[in-house]
């Protein structure tokens, strides 16, 4: 039960690096993931136009809590 709440309305996702993540279920084709200045975990971004809306906090395997610095 508890696995089934911790990944309810949450989708697994691969990026083109190679990395694996899970994050909220609206995640889009064409989303990026970034880790912004400070944060403790990457963000989900969707492009819109010359911009970029945020999504949502992810989880992703090999960049959480400074990895990939």
């Amino acid at each position: 039960r508890s696995l089934n709440a911790a990944i309810k309305d949450r989708k697994f996702f691969t990026t083109k690096a190679g990395f694996v993540g899970i994050g909220p279920d609206k995640i889009q084709k064409g989303n990026i993931v970034v880790v912004l200045f400070g944060a403790d975990m990457p963000f989900i971004l969707r492009p819109d136009g010359l911009l970029y809306k945020l999504v949502e906090a992810a989880y992703v395997h090999g960049i959480m809590i400074g990895e990939l610095m």
